[in-house]
């Protein structure tokens, strides 16, 4: 590909200057998509594992005392064992 300056070729100082910032924006446009769409997908992806740590807290949080001994947890332990069981979740 042309460098920019052989890009603007002979339009004078005006449009070698122009046609710089034009491609220095769409660069930084370029840049900003990768990055940007990037970091959307982590932030969705840590709030997607959020809610559903959550639902797993309030389904655990559901069960009598009786129930979670018979799973080996206490009642303590309910946020722990619903990170684990979300991040165990083959499905993800």
């Amino acid at each position: 590909m042309a460098d920019r300056s052989q890009m603007a070729g002979s339009q004078g100082s005006h449009g070698s200057n122009l046609m710089v910032s034009v491609w220095a924006l769409a660069s930084d446009f370029a840049d900003f998509l990768t990055n940007g769409a990037s970091k959307a997908g982590r932030i969705a992806k840590a709030g997607i594992h959020a809610i559903q740590v959550g639902r797993m807290q309030s389904v655990l949080s559901q069960m009598s005392d009786e129930q979670l001994a018979i799973v080996g947890i206490s009642r303590d332990e309910i946020p722990a064992h619903a990170a684990l069981l979300i991040e165990m979740d083959p499905e993800q």
